[in-house]
């Protein structure tokens, strides 16, 4: 059964499942961002591909959907199978650093969850950057993220806040946005991400869209 206490700063799962990932040979990560409170988009999401991946990659605004979730799934079993055995999240520009929870342990009791604006986590042995991506600037620029997943030795980075999906490759960086999976801007459509990692560095992803029955929303343009 999956674990629904915070087991780092913005991540809640199984201790366990944080080394497990970093030494496994293969693993599939769901990778979403700036869901904006649609939450029955992400119920879908979740639907369809949470029980089939390993972790779930939460690049920022719409903590406090991920958290809906997390208290759905201390009622409801069906839940709490949907989520992936790891969940990790950083602060986006529309959350806050700190949020009130109920207690696994204790469902009478709250406890303080706390997101922090990054996070470093190790999959299958590639170091991988967690940001938001409104604290480097990437409306502007991929090179501040760019530039802090080399300093902090990642050879990935994922973010969000632009609402436009994007894969790129800046030499030994790969940088990966999900875009966001209710409001696309640009020419974009509402998207999220899979991202497959190997141990031996190699790397496969896919942008998908919200499935069916899951009501569409207007785009929206950076103003």
């Amino acid at each position: 059964m999956n674990s629904l206490e915070e087991c780092k700063p913005g991540m809640f799962g199984n201790p366990d499942n944080i080394s497990k990932l970093e030494n496994a040979d293969s693993a599939r990560i769901l990778v979403i961002a700036d869901t904006h409170e649609r939450m029955q988009v992400l119920r879908g999401i979740l639907q369809e591909h949470g029980p089939k991946c390993d972790a779930l990659i939460f690049a920022g605004d719409g903590v406090a959907d991920i958290l809906e979730c997390r208290e759905e799934a201390l009622e409801e079993e069906k839940m709490r199978l949907l989520l992936p055995p790891l969940v990790v999240m950083v602060m986006g520009n529309c959350d806050l650093p700190a949020y009130k929870v109920t207690s696994e342990k204790d469902p009478r009791k709250s406890v303080i969850f706390r997101i922090p604006p990054m996070q470093i986590i190790n999959i299958c042995g590639n170091n991988i950057l967690i940001a938001h991506g409104h604290l480097h600037s990437v409306t502007f620029s991929p090179e501040p993220i760019v530039n802090s997943a080399r300093h902090n030795s990642c050879s990935i980075a994922v973010y969000g806040h632009t609402h436009i999906p994007s894969a790129e490759r800046y030499h030994a960086i790969f940088t990966l946005n999900p875009g966001s999976t209710c409001i696309p801007r640009g020419d974009s459509q509402a998207n999220f991400a899979l991202m497959t990692i190997s141990s031996n560095s190699t790397l496969e992803y896919s942008f998908e869209m919200p499935g069916k029955g899951i009501p569409a929303f207007r785009k929206h343009s950076r103003r």
